[in-house]
């Protein structure tokens, strides 16, 4: 059904990713507020999931939006 997730997504959210390989450098720098972890996530997230395709690269076209959002207090 649209705008739910399945089992495997959830299970993603919930626990992060796996994956220690950046198959493209860290869109925050290497002193960034996204950590290389999670950048390695958010790729993961990207290739898994159809519904999450694009992701990666919104990551990288809008980093200082994402990093707004990041220090929301109530994000």
């Amino acid at each position: 059904m649209p705008g739910n997730l399945d089992q495997r997504q959830v299970g993603f959210l919930m626990t992060g990713g796996t994956s220690v390989e950046m198959k493209r450098s860290n869109p925050s720098g290497e002193e960034g507020w996204l950590t290389d972890k999670t950048w390695a996530s958010v790729l993961q997230i990207s290739d898994m999931f159809t519904e999450f395709k694009g992701l990666d690269e919104s990551f990288e076209t809008n980093n200082k939006e994402w990093e707004r959002v990041y220090n929301l207090q109530k994000p």
